[in-house]
């Protein structure tokens, strides 16, 4: 019976350790509710990497036009346990400087992924933000876009 127990607890260790981690949020836009999307934003061990995927889908009747500020349209934060940045997708890459512009149907989702290959066993904070400048023209606040998560990473 001890064994069992011990087994049960192994599996649902690794199952945490290793299953997706989701968080979604929803944006409402306009004075009803006839376009809105769903942010969502995942961790995964992929590996001995650790996987980070960001998707933004129309859940409203009419298609929209997002832009972006650059051709960056996502960022990834990594903190450690002290609150140190350890990974950020931007550093170290070169975006066009030009506004970005992307027409998303109803139903459609936009994903974006990157990877961090340099993950250490610990605790981290993740932050994924899409770079949400506008929606059909009118401003939005970036903020609205940016998830913020817990993770445990094991190696």
């Amino acid at each position: 019976m001890l064994k069992l127990v011990s087994i049960i607890c192994a599996l649902i260790i690794f199952i945490t350790g290793c299953g997706t981690n989701i968080e979604s949020i929803d944006y409402f836009y306009g004075d009803d509710t006839t376009t809105n999307f769903r942010a969502t934003f995942s961790v995964r061990e992929v590996g001995d990497d650790m996987q980070f995927e960001l998707s933004l889908t129309n859940e409203g009747n009419e298609k929209a036009l997002i832009q972006f500020p650059s051709g960056q349209q996502f960022e990834i934060i990594v903190k450690d346990e002290e609150n140190q940045v350890v990974y950020r997708f931007s550093e170290g890459r070169m975006f066009t400087m030009a506004i970005v512009m992307k027409e998303i149907e109803p139903g459609e989702t936009l994903v974006w992924v990157d990877e961090w290959k340099e993950a250490k066993q610990g605790m981290y904070t993740v932050i994924g933000e899409l770079q949400i400048m506008s929606i059909n023209n009118e401003t939005v606040d970036r903020n609205q876009f940016r998830i913020d998560k817990k993770v445990s990473y094991e190696k």
